[in-house]
């Protein structure tokens, strides 16, 4: 759980300080992010718990019409991934799931 959330955390940072280092990134963007880049990091942050879930057998919070970022997957963790969520794709018989990089 802990390697997860520091994952995730890992990503957020990535995408709300666009590669910027600790000396040099925006503490008031950390505190106040604006209504844009609170809904990607919403989104990516979303996407990443899901992904863990479906990798896990436990698509619980897969769902029609989501969008799943899959940005930065290597082909063979993409193959991986695709297998398991078609798999849980059939047991929610969920319509819909839009892939996005």
């Amino acid at each position: 759980m802990q390697a997860l959330g520091q994952g995730v955390h890992a990503l957020q940072d990535a995408l709300a300080h666009q590669g910027t280092d600790m000396d040099n990134h925006d503490i008031v963007r950390d505190m106040l992010p604006g209504a844009k880049l609170y809904k990607e990091l919403r989104n990516v942050t979303e996407g990443a718990l899901v992904v863990s879930e479906v990798m896990s057998g436990n698509g619980k919070h897969l769902k029609s019409g989501m969008s799943l970022n899959i940005g930065g997957m290597s082909s063979k963790q993409l193959a991986s991934f695709t297998s398991k969520l078609l798999e849980e794709i059939k047991k929610k018989d969920v319509n819909k799931i839009n892939l996005i990089q």
